[in-house]
Protein backbone atom coordinates (compact mmCIF):
# COMPACT_ATOMS: atom_id res chain seq x y z
CA UNK A 1 0.00 0.00 0.00
CA UNK A 2 1.43 3.33 -1.02
CA UNK A 3 1.69 6.34 1.28
CA UNK A 4 -0.87 8.30 -0.75
CA UNK A 5 -3.54 5.61 -0.47
CA UNK A 6 -2.80 5.19 3.25
CA UNK A 7 -3.38 8.93 3.91
CA UNK A 8 -6.52 8.84 1.75
CA UNK A 9 -7.87 5.95 3.79
CA UNK A 10 -7.07 7.71 7.08
CA UNK A 11 -8.67 10.99 5.96
CA UNK A 12 -11.78 9.14 4.75
CA UNK A 13 -12.07 7.42 8.13
CA UNK A 14 -11.67 10.78 9.89
CA UNK A 15 -14.41 12.35 7.75
CA UNK A 16 -16.74 9.44 8.55
CA UNK A 17 -16.10 9.82 12.28
CA UNK A 18 -16.83 13.57 12.16
CA UNK A 19 -20.01 13.02 10.12
CA UNK A 20 -21.25 10.28 12.42
CA UNK A 21 -20.80 12.52 15.47
CA UNK A 22 -22.63 15.39 13.73
CA UNK A 23 -26.02 13.68 13.70
CA UNK A 24 -28.11 12.66 16.68
CA UNK A 25 -31.50 11.06 17.19
CA UNK A 26 -34.12 12.08 19.73
CA UNK A 27 -36.57 9.26 20.35
CA UNK A 28 -40.30 9.75 20.66
CA UNK A 29 -40.28 9.21 24.44
CA UNK A 30 -37.30 11.53 25.10
CA UNK A 31 -36.93 15.25 25.71
CA UNK A 32 -33.62 16.90 24.78
CA UNK A 33 -31.66 20.14 24.95
CA UNK A 34 -28.62 21.23 22.95
CA UNK A 35 -25.71 22.87 24.76
CA UNK A 36 -22.90 24.81 23.15
CA UNK A 37 -19.87 24.99 25.44
CA UNK A 38 -22.23 24.35 28.38
CA UNK A 39 -24.66 27.13 27.44
CA UNK A 40 -28.22 26.23 26.50
CA UNK A 41 -28.82 27.10 22.84
CA UNK A 42 -31.86 24.98 21.97
CA UNK A 43 -34.51 23.75 24.39
CA UNK A 44 -37.12 21.07 23.82
CA UNK A 45 -35.72 19.45 20.68
CA UNK A 46 -38.45 17.63 18.77
CA UNK A 47 -38.16 13.86 18.14
CA UNK A 48 -36.30 12.87 14.98
CA UNK A 49 -32.86 13.11 13.37
CA UNK A 50 -30.98 16.37 13.94
CA UNK A 51 -27.62 17.94 13.10
CA UNK A 52 -25.13 19.40 15.59
CA UNK A 53 -21.62 20.74 15.43
CA UNK A 54 -19.41 17.80 16.40
CA UNK A 55 -16.91 19.44 18.76
CA UNK A 56 -18.87 22.34 20.23
CA UNK A 57 -22.42 21.07 20.72
CA UNK A 58 -23.54 18.51 23.27
CA UNK A 59 -26.98 16.93 23.43
CA UNK A 60 -28.56 16.08 26.81
CA UNK A 61 -31.51 13.67 26.68
CA UNK A 62 -34.09 13.19 29.42
CA UNK A 63 -36.85 10.65 29.85
CA UNK A 64 -40.12 12.27 28.79
CA UNK A 65 -42.31 9.47 30.12
CA UNK A 66 -44.15 9.38 33.42
CA UNK A 67 -41.56 8.86 36.17
CA UNK A 68 -42.01 7.50 39.69
CA UNK A 69 -40.13 8.65 42.78
CA UNK A 70 -40.49 6.56 45.91
CA UNK A 71 -40.37 8.69 49.04
CA UNK A 72 -39.09 7.60 52.42
CA UNK A 73 -41.58 6.73 55.14
CA UNK A 74 -42.62 9.79 57.15
CA UNK A 75 -44.00 9.81 60.67
CA UNK A 76 -46.93 12.11 61.54
CA UNK A 77 -49.06 12.54 64.64
CA UNK A 78 -52.85 12.69 64.43
CA UNK A 79 -55.15 15.00 66.41
CA UNK A 80 -55.53 12.21 69.00
CA UNK A 81 -51.72 12.20 69.32
CA UNK A 82 -51.35 8.79 67.65
CA UNK A 83 -48.36 8.06 65.46
CA UNK A 84 -49.10 7.51 61.78
CA UNK A 85 -46.50 6.19 59.30
CA UNK A 86 -47.06 7.36 55.72
CA UNK A 87 -45.32 5.71 52.79
CA UNK A 88 -45.84 7.64 49.56
CA UNK A 89 -44.63 8.02 46.02
CA UNK A 90 -44.68 10.75 43.38
CA UNK A 91 -45.60 10.43 39.71
CA UNK A 92 -44.04 13.21 37.65
CA UNK A 93 -43.11 14.18 34.13
CA UNK A 94 -40.91 16.87 32.57
CA UNK A 95 -43.24 19.47 31.09
CA UNK A 96 -40.84 22.36 30.42
CA UNK A 97 -37.40 21.03 29.47
CA UNK A 98 -35.67 24.41 29.64
CA UNK A 99 -36.91 25.14 33.17
CA UNK A 100 -36.07 21.59 34.25
CA UNK A 101 -32.52 21.84 32.94
CA UNK A 102 -31.92 25.29 34.45
CA UNK A 103 -33.29 24.22 37.86
CA UNK A 104 -31.60 20.83 38.16
CA UNK A 105 -28.82 20.73 35.57
CA UNK A 106 -30.49 17.62 34.17
CA UNK A 107 -29.98 15.63 37.37
CA UNK A 108 -33.04 13.43 37.89
CA UNK A 109 -32.06 12.62 41.48
CA UNK A 110 -31.95 16.33 42.36
CA UNK A 111 -35.40 16.83 40.82
CA UNK A 112 -36.79 13.93 42.86
CA UNK A 113 -35.26 15.34 46.05
CA UNK A 114 -36.83 18.76 45.43
CA UNK A 115 -40.20 17.23 44.67
CA UNK A 116 -40.09 15.05 47.78
CA UNK A 117 -39.31 18.10 49.93
CA UNK A 118 -42.38 19.88 48.55
CA UNK A 119 -44.60 16.86 49.15
CA UNK A 120 -43.26 16.34 52.68
CA UNK A 121 -43.89 20.02 53.50
CA UNK A 122 -47.43 19.71 52.17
Amino acid sequence: MSTKSFFTLISLALVLVVLSSSFYIVNQYERAVVLQFGRLIQADVQPGIHFKLPLTDKVRRFDGRLLTADMSTESFFTVENKRLLVDSYIKWRIKNVEAYYKATGGDERLAEDRLSQRVADG
